[in-house]
This record gives C-alpha cells, sequence and structure tokens, in this order.
C-alpha cells in the first residue's frame, strides 16, 4: 500500500498475476469451493446482489486470502518473470491506417497472419504481440509487463505523432464491436451462458475431456438451446439501448439486450440481445423498450460493418 494509488501493486484483485500459490490445482479446487459455497448459500449482504457475472470476482480475492494473500506470497525474484508469466493487455492501433507506427518500432517490421502472436521487441520493451482486433480494423493487441506499459504507451505516441495517431475511449471501442457483433464478458458471454446460446461451440474440440461436456454434447445433440445471441437494428432516436432492455414481439417478451450502443460507422442504433430461439431469424421484427419508449428493432445477420472481415485480415 506505499505505493501510488493507480499502481497496479495495490490492488490484490486486479492482480491475480501477482498471487503465487505453492499449486494451481489448490488453488482451482478452493475457487470452486468457494464459488459454489457462495452461489449455492450466499451470505445475507449478498442476498439481493445478482452475481452474474460478478461470481468471480467476489470469490478470487477471498480465495487469495485465504492462501497467505497476493502481496508478498512469491519470491521477489520471480514476479514479472518466467515463472508468474506476468503481462497483461496493452491495446495497439486499431485503424485503416498504415501499420507505419508498428513497423517503426519492431525492427525489420511486423510480418504476422491473421489470428497470429508472436514474441518480439517493441521499441526497448519485450512483448508477445498479437495480430487481431476487438474493433473489425486490422489491429495488434501487445501483452507486456505492467511496468513497462507507460514506457510503451509513450513510444506508441511518438511514433505516431507522424502518422495523425490519436487514443480513443473504451466507449469508442464499444461502438465499433457492435458493429462487427463482437462480444465481451459480462454482456455476451457469461456464466450463466452456454456455449451454443453465445455461438462459441463452434471452438469446442469435442473429442476433448471438459467439465461440462455431458451437459453441452446433451444440448449439441437435443433440441439446441432456447435462446441464443442476435444482432438488432433499433430504429432512430434521441438514445440507445446499453443492457437488459427487454425485447418484445407482439406483446410477448422474447428476450433482453446484453450490449447496445450507436454504431458510428453505419450510422445507426446497434444492439446484441439474448432472444428466444423462435423470435431469432434474420429479418424478424421486434421492439426493445430504449429508456421507456418502445422502438422497433429487427434481427439482422451478424457483422453488419465488413461481414467479410476484409478489414482486419487485410
Amino acid at each position: 500500500l506505499d505505493q501510488p494509488d493507480e499502481y497496479w501493486q495495490r490492488y490484490l484483485y486486479f492482480n491475480a498475476g501477482f498471487f503465487f500459490g505453492s499449486c494451481p490445482h489448490v488453488f482451482g479446487d478452493r475457487f470452486l469451493e468457494y464459488a459454489l459455497t457462495i452461489r449455492d448459500d450466499a451470505p445475507a449482504p449478498l442476498v439481493c446482489q445478482s452475481l452474474d457475472p460478478w461470481l468471480d470476482q467476489v470469490a478470487l480475492p477471498l480465495v487469495i486470502h485465504s492462501l497467505g494473500g497476493g502481496r508478498d506470497s512469491a519470491v521477489h525474484d520471480h514476479l514479472d518473470g518466467d515463472v508468474t508469466c506476468h503481462y497483461r493487455l496493452f491495446p495497439l492501433l486499431y485503424a485503416r491506417e498504415s501499420q507505419a507506427v508498428i513497423d517503426t518500432l519492431v525492427e525489420d517490421g511486423v510480418d504476422l497472419p491473421f489470428m497470429g502472436c508472436a514474441a518480439m521487441d517493441v521499441g526497448l520493451i519485450q512483448a508477445r504481440v498479437a495480430r487481431m482486433s476487438v474493433t473489425g480494423e486490422r489491429g495488434y493487441e501487445i501483452n507486456c509487463r505492467y511496468g513497462d506499459h507507460i514506457t510503451l504507451r509513450r513510444m506508441l505516441l511518438e511514433a505516431g505523432a507522424a502518422h495523425g495517431i490519436r487514443e480513443v475511449g473504451f466507449n469508442a471501442l464499444l461502438s465499433t464491436r457492435l458493429e462487427k457483433s463482437f462480444g465481451i464478458w459480462s454482456a455476451e458471454f457469461t456464466m450463466g451462458y452456454t456455449a451454443a446460446q453465445t455461438g462459441m461451440d463452434r471452438w469446442i474440440d469435442w473429442d476433448k475431456s471438459f467439465i461440462g461436456k455431458e451437459k453441452a454434447l446433451a444440448e449439441r445433440d437435443g433440441n439446441g438451446p432456447t435462446q441464443k445471441i442476435v444482432t438488432l437494428e433499433i430504429a432512430d432516436g434521441d438514445s440507445d439501448a446499453m443492457g437488459y432492455e427487454p425485447v418484445w414481439q407482439n406483446g410477448d417478451m422474447v428476450g433482453f439486450v446484453t450490449s447496445g450502443g450507436y454504431g458510428h460507422t453505419l450510422g445507426k442504433s446497434l444492439a446484441m440481445a439474448m432472444v428466444n430461439v423462435d423470435a431469432a431469424g434474420v429479418g424478424t421484427d421486434l421492439s426493445v423498450h430504449v429508456v421507456g419508449v418502445e422502438r422497433a428493432a429487427k434481427v439482422i445477420p451478424p457483422s453488419p460493418y465488413d461481414p467479410q472481415g476484409q478489414a482486419m485480415r487485410g
């Protein structure tokens, strides 16, 4: 606690990677025990609190504390080294412009295929760079040590000054990911949704053994999920959906919005929603209550911006 207020080492939960336990299996078993206890026998302060999707955030600091705490539980030589793999995400360059900035900072430039990743030096920073994008544009994500963030940010801004680089806020990223129908954790992906509901089942290796496989197979081979994630275009108004607004069809509630906002590239009010499968077909007319006003909505094909993904692959 002797660190500056915004320094990463002050915060136990945000720095789960700082925790160094004797065995990951012990940690996993303890986490499962605590999470199930909180979910199934919630203490009085949590009786009226929804634990979806925050159960992990409630359980994690308790688990770390029960195992000796996170600040001084490791030999200091191990922190930020090969043992802890102490890396955090630092997003870079989601833009339509050339990749001159990243090429300036990486010797011989970056030659990664889409979804490829590699360890490389970005300027003087040892990093792991991935060619991916949550915005739908060509982009990279850099994973570096916490202590290198300030230096890396400064280098990026200096190298990009001549190319008009500028920082954008988190809500700008949320707007662009809605135009790509990209879901995020705590909204489209939570512990309460199955892989089939969110479309993530396409990534499952069914030959592997995993927790929940029996239920997942029953859903796959049975009638499928009762609800699924869709993308909605909402009629123009003076506000946009944000999340948890009810979705209606002919007077019946058929789902709810998981994320919403204005798509500035397309000039449309967009939302992602979890709706009944019989209301999930492309072209289905629905309505959404936005700030108390019922607005017409329609299920549209996913990824209304650049459906083929050429921009982020180019």
